[in-house]
């Protein structure tokens, strides 16, 4: 009789718990052990596919406090970083607020640039504001880590594509006082802003002494998209260079070759970068972001066409013109 009541009172409780409740939810499932791409893939889909909807636990999971171990740490993190994607990807203006916080407040280095990038990409008046703020906060060392912030705000406000950032880019770029880094971040941004100005700063950078710094300024200059700079490009596009360079240059001028193009000639030609570079993450995050802001039929159609091929050499391209074809505006 005990066992009987006890299984009754277990079967009216589930009866009353909405299913969802007894479900995992897709954003919680993030924080889980993910076995291969496919499941972190299924994963991403599932949320996205929720749309807006998904909003407030994307915003929920960007608020949890870390788990004590390290490893469990590292893992909640990422799932952070999953979140901040998605809410770029569906544009999620409720987010800045978080965002804010983290760009601001932050000691970590991937904290700061992630909400920087995150906003960026969402867009809009308030986005481009927080940034704006941000920066002279910056400017004037308000913050700890206020290098780090400038650079970071810097990246976002290209990403941002706000004109009013141009004047705050420039003088960043044109201020000698500033690291090399935060001048040819500016020059990159700038170029994302359709100005050339900082083409010479940023051709300048290829010959710097310091790795990081010719690595920027590699991907400056297919930022800024002058034809000009495809020479010096070319010259690290050789098998000889190493890898990393080599791709980023190869990437740059791709970029610079887009950009010379009419738009449906931008869009064939964009599929034929993808389809050649399906496995380098670099050139699939461009070029499916690309067609994405777009916003045209014929780009949609561009990103529907590259999910056909399901070999294993595709499936990172696959999933992302997936994702930006189904967000597409």
């Amino acid at each position: 009789m005990k066992r009987l009541l006890t299984l009754t009172i277990m079967l009216l409780f589930c009866l009353s718990t909405p299913v969802a409740a007894l479900a995992q939810k897709p954003v919680q499932k993030l924080k889980g052990a993910v076995r291969d791409f496919s499941d972190y893939n299924a994963i991403f889909e599932e949320i996205i596919d929720q749309g807006k909807t998904a909003t407030p636990d994307l915003i929920a999971l960007l608020k949890e406090a870390p788990p004590a171990n390290a490893d469990d740490a590292n893992q909640h993190w990422n799932a952070k970083v999953t979140a901040m994607n998605i809410l770029s990807e569906i544009n999620a203006q409720e987010a800045l607020d978080i965002l804010k916080d983290m760009l601001e407040n932050s000691g970590s280095l991937s904290a700061i640039n992630n909400a920087a990038r995150t906003i960026g990409r969402i867009g809009g008046n308030k986005a481009y504001k927080i940034l704006e703020d941000v920066f002279v906060n910056a400017q004037n060392l308000r913050y700890d880590m206020s290098n780090e912030r400038m650079r970071a705000v810097i990246a976002g406000m290209g990403l941002c594509g706000n004109k009013k950032a141009g004047r705050f880019l420039s003088e960043a770029m044109n201020n000698s006082s500033n690291d090399e880094m935060i001048r040819i971040y500016a020059a990159g941004s700038l170029g994302l802003l359709g100005s050339k100005a900082g083409l010479g700063v940023a051709t300048a950078g290829l010959d710097s002494d310091d790795e990081y710094v010719r690595l920027a300024a590699t991907r400056a200059l297919g930022l800024i998209a002058s034809s000009s700079a495809v020479p010096a490009l070319r010259k690290l596009d050789k098998p000889d260079v190493d890898y990393v360079y080599r791709k980023a240059a190869k990437l740059s001028i791709a970029q610079i070759e887009t950009e010379q193009l009419s738009d449906d000639n931008k869009i064939v030609y964009i599929q034929h970068q993808l389809v050649n570079h399906a496995q380098i993450t670099d050139f699939v995050q461009w070029g499916t972001m690309r067609l994405k802001k777009m916003k045209t039929p014929k780009a949609k159609k561009a990103l529907q066409d590259l999910t056909t091929d399901d070999s294993p050499d595709f499936k990172v391209l696959k999933h992302a013109a997936k994702m930006r074809a189904k967000t597409m505006d």
